[in-house]
């Protein structure tokens, strides 16, 4: 097989990140000016915020608290992964987006926080009110206890953000795939996810049960990262005799 097929083909288009990876990290490393640190509260982001404001997506959404899917946890364990985190989330429902932020110590924040987002309110509201039961969230072998909050940049339920014939009750940040020894291994497919995305690749799974090659690939997203991984491999490999579905969420499993 040759990658450069996937060069040559314009059908399916890589996401902005893949096709600009320096943007954001460049945006954050200047000193904002004062009007556009303004602009950027006023749209409900923080004034130091380097994504791309226009998109929907990255932006508040026009729904009543009760509905937000989104929180934050600070104070976390110094040096804590994403992987870590999401290890310690169970039970309760899919994870929709994480974003992992290191500290600030010229801010005064000492530890690192993160922002996840699920993909429904109900197991938002589960997550949140489990972490205020325990007095925190708990990442095990740590003694710091982080603390839970709403984001402030509200999110809507997926279910209510895509026309209902193309809202996936399976969608997840895992994707199995399973093919020829040739294209279902982890140095084919690196290359792959590299020229298609950036990504957060929290670990792979090896869950094959016959000599057909079977792999699981936990991403700390959905959006942006399995959903993509998805629709290229669907789109891509399927000529190949690969076949990728969606997997579970461990966060969403007792």
């Amino acid at each position: 097989m040759s990658l450069n097929r996937w060069h040559r083909r314009r059908e399916f288009v890589p996401m902005l990140c893949r096709l600009h990876p320096g943007a954001a990290k460049d945006e954050r490393s200047r000193q904002v000016p004062l009007m556009e640190a303004l602009a950027r509260i006023q749209d409900g982001f923080s004034p130091n915020y380097g994504g791309n404001r226009s998109i929907p997506a990255n932006r508040s959404a026009d729904i009543p608290p009760e509905q937000n899917c989104s929180l934050f946890i600070v104070n976390l364990p110094p040096n804590i992964t994403t992987r870590e985190v999401l290890q310690a989330i169970r039970g309760c429902g899919r994870i929709f987006t994480t974003h992992l932020m290191t500290p600030e110590p010229e801010k005064g924040n000492k530890n690192p926080a993160i922002k996840i987002t699920f993909f429904e309110r109900e197991p938002a509201s589960l997550f949140y009110n489990k972490c205020r039961h325990n007095g925190g969230f708990l990442v095990p072998g740590h003694p710091e206890r982080g603390h839970v909050m709403w984001n402030r940049v509200l999110c809507a339920p997926r279910r209510t953000t895509v026309p209902p014939h193309l809202y996936n009750p399976d969608e997840s940040r895992v994707v199995g795939i399973t093919g020829p020894p040739g294209i279902v291994n982890e140095d084919t497919l690196r290359v792959f996810l590299d020229h298609f995305m950036e990504y957060e690749l929290l670990e792979v799974r090896d869950i094959s049960t016959s000599a057909m090659p079977t792999l699981e690939y936990h991403f700390g997203s959905f959006r942006s990262q399995a959903e993509v991984f998805y629709m290229a491999a669907r789109h891509h490999l399927a000529r190949f005799g690969a076949r990728a579905w969606y997997r579970p969420d461990p966060c969403a499993c007792p």
